[in-house]
């Protein structure tokens, strides 16, 4: 099997090797023998498995969406493996559009509105609020599955 994994610097090469850590040595080192190709976007990583190159990778559940049909999940870790991945969402200090940029916040993190829908469709789930003092911080999403 020639296993592609995203580099060390890139959220899904780090969320990759913090889950490989969490298996047995013996596991972990029969799975990083097979990897063949450290890729530093996610694009090379679809591109590698889409060219033949590598027979399977570790990727989020959103880019296999957006590969147009491509791709398939094929196996999603078990819940006790997979790590949890903070986005965070802030306002500038510095914008001349604060109202609007706090609406749109909000639409994110407001399970009812479109933008949280579109979110959720991609993989991502609602976290709690990052700082619930400060309306300059006003969530934090996960995306699960790595």
């Amino acid at each position: 099997m020639r296993l592609a994994i995203g580099a060390a610097g890139l959220p899904v090469g780090a969320l990759t090797r913090a889950t490989l850590g969490r298996l047995p040595a013996a596991q972990h080192d029969a799975l990083f023998a097979n990897v063949r190709f450290d890729e530093p976007t996610v694009a090379r990583i679809v591109a590698r498995l889409t060219q033949g190159a590598a027979d399977a990778a570790f990727l989020f559940q959103s880019d296999v969406r957006t590969s147009h049909g491509k791709l398939q999940v094929t196996a999603t870790l078990p819940r006790d493996l997979q790590p949890a991945a903070v986005y965070s969402i802030a306002i500038v200090n510095a914008t001349k559009h604060e109202a609007q940029a706090k609406q749109f916040i909000y639409g994110l993190i407001d399970l009812s509105e479109a933008g949280a829908n579109a979110l959720m469709s991609s993989g991502f789930v609602s976290g709690p609020p990052a700082v619930t003092h400060r309306p300059r911080k006003p969530a934090a999403l996960s995306k699960t599955g790595v």
